[in-house]
Parts: structure tokens; C-alpha cells; sequence
């Protein structure tokens, strides 16, 4: 991913098994592939056996993930099958291998129609802190959806400010417009509003109270969300126990940038390097 510049090349990994959550997370990828995207592996997991069992297991799970590759319908998707002891694991190895920027998945199957619920593979992606990590709600399939408005959560630190860069680069490839939800007191700097130019639609700012905001405006203005991560699994602007809140409440989609996705050499502060509970 390249700084500072309104163009994004993601390589982006879907999880994909046939499930209607991993239908959802395809709508999703196709989505971000054609913001920001070069480049789509449609992947599906499947358990290593030993004594030869995985060679029909992997033939499976490679015929589930060329129908997903061919639902995409895009020269730029493709699709293959990858062992794993988790889908967390297996999805992981794959951004690695592929040097991924993106993996898109849905959220657990028992989720209510139109909500973000984090399950075991979304949680075990965000752990590892391969690359960044974006989660469908439930029910988001059959539709093609666009980032017309992109919200961001800032609280001045560099990986906040490059959630901006992010949400400016998809904002301008939709021709839409970018929501700022910043923590009280903090406002955007001037190098901000120089990477906010260029949009069409401009930039508005929400101050104070961005979890509330968030939720509120995820319900009917929002198309996607965009929150840094820093440390190991620790959201900024939000305390221990908000971070799971906001997201379990939130209707659109919620990118969730990883540390290796901040400005190169810029890290949070160290008080607030810890691993949250969400």
C-alpha cells in the first residue's frame, strides 16, 4: 500500500466456503476490489488430513472456491484451496504466501440480518496482524455495493492518520465523500486536509462522542468503516471494553487496518501498546 498517494493496489484474500456469511464476505471483496483493488484470491480452507485424506479434501474445497472466483465475475479474481487447522490459520498462511493487503470475511453464521458479529476467524485474522482485516455483516450478499460515504475513526496518532489516507484513496476512486469521527479535542491537522482535497464530495467532520456517532450513522449515511489498529488487537480512541460494542452494533462494513499498515516507523505511543479485550 502506498502513502500519501489517492491510488490503492490491494491484493485482497476472501474467505470462501459455500456459506451464506462467506457469500457475504465475497460481496464485500468485489466491492473493495473495484475501489481499490489489482488483484482477488477467492480461498477456501480445508482441514489437513494425514494418510492421504487431504488430497480429496483439497480437490473439494478447489471446486468451492472456483465457484466462488467465477460469482466474482472479474479477470482479476482467482481462487485455490489452502490447508489449515483453522480458517483463521489457513487464511492467514494464504495473505502471507500471497503478500495480501486485505482479508475480507463474513461475520459468524448465528449474527442477526444486518449485523456485524466477529467470530472465531475474524478474531483469530486480527491476532495474527498479518495485514489488514474486513468484516461483511450478515446478510450483505446479493447486492453490489459501492463507498459512496466512508467513515473514519481519528484520535491524532499515525495509524488513525492513516486510516484517513485509506478512506480518502477509496472515497475518490467512488467519487464519494469521507466522515471523520474524531475523539474530543482532536482535529484533523493541515497535511490532513491537503490528502482531503481532492475529493469531490469534501469531508465532514463529527466531533466527541465517535462511538455513539458511528453506530448511529452506520445504520443509514455509512457504506463502510475505517479504524487503525495498533499494539496487538487494541483500538484507538476507545477503551478495553468499547471496542467490541461499537462493532457488534455497527450495519455497514468495518475495515480494520493492521499495524503494518500505518506510516512506515510511526507506532503508537508505548502506554497505549497493550492488547485489548474486545
Amino acid at each position: 500500500m502506498t502513502r500519501g498517494r489517492h491510488d490503492l493496489r490491494w491484493t485482497i484474500v476472501a474467505g470462501y466456503e459455500g456459506s451464506a456469511s462467506s457469500e457475504d464476505a465475497l460481496a464485500l471483496a468485489r466491492g473493495v476490489l473495484d475501489a481499490a483493488g489489482d488483484r482477488l484470491v477467492v480461498g477456501c480452507v480445508y482441514e489437513y488430513q494425514p494418510l492421504g485424506g487431504h488430497l480429496a479434501s483439497g480437490d473439494l474445497a478447489a471446486g468451492v472456491a472456483r465457484r466462488g472466483c467465477m460469482a466474482v465475475r472479474s479477470g482479476r479474481a482467482e481462487s485455490t484451496a489452502v490447508p489449515g487447522v483453522s480458517p483463521a490459520e489457513g487464511l492467514s498462511s494464504l495473505a502471507a504466501a500471497t503478500h495480501a493487503d486485505l482479508v475480507v470475511v463474513g461475520s459468524a453464521r448465528r449474527a442477526l440480518r444486518g449485523r456485524l458479529l466477529r467470530g472465531s476467524t475474524a478474531d483469530g485474522m486480527l491476532r495474527r496482524g498479518v495485514c489488514s482485516v474486513a468484516i461483511a455483516p450478515s446478510g450483505y450478499r446479493g447486492h453490489h455495493h459501492r463507498f459512496q460515504t466512508v467513515g473514519v475513526i481519528f484520535d491524532g496518532t499515525p495509524p488513525s492518520r492513516a486510516a484517513i489516507h485509506t478512506a480518502a484513496a477509496i472515497a475518490l476512486a467512488e467519487g464519494g465523500v469521507v466522515r471523520i469521527y474524531a475523539s474530543a479535542g482532536v482535529l484533523p491537522g493541515g497535511d490532513i486536509q491537503e490528502v482531503l482535497a481532492p475529493l469531490l464530495g469534501g469531508a465532514t467532520l463529527q466531533a466527541a462522542a465517535p462511538v455513539r456517532a458511528v453506530t448511529a450513522d452506520s445504520r443509514k449515511i455509512l457504506d463502510l468503516v475505517i479504524v487503525s489498529i495498533y499494539g496487538r488487537f487494541r483500538l484507538p480512541g476507545f477503551g478495553r471494553r468499547q471496542g467490541g460494542r461499537w462493532i457488534r452494533a455497527c450495519r455497514c462494513p468495518v475495515l480494520v487496518l493492521s499495524e503494518s499498515q500505518t506510516v512506515a516507523g510511526d507506532r503508537a505511543p508505548a502506554a497505549d501498546r497493550e492488547e485489548a479485550t474486545w
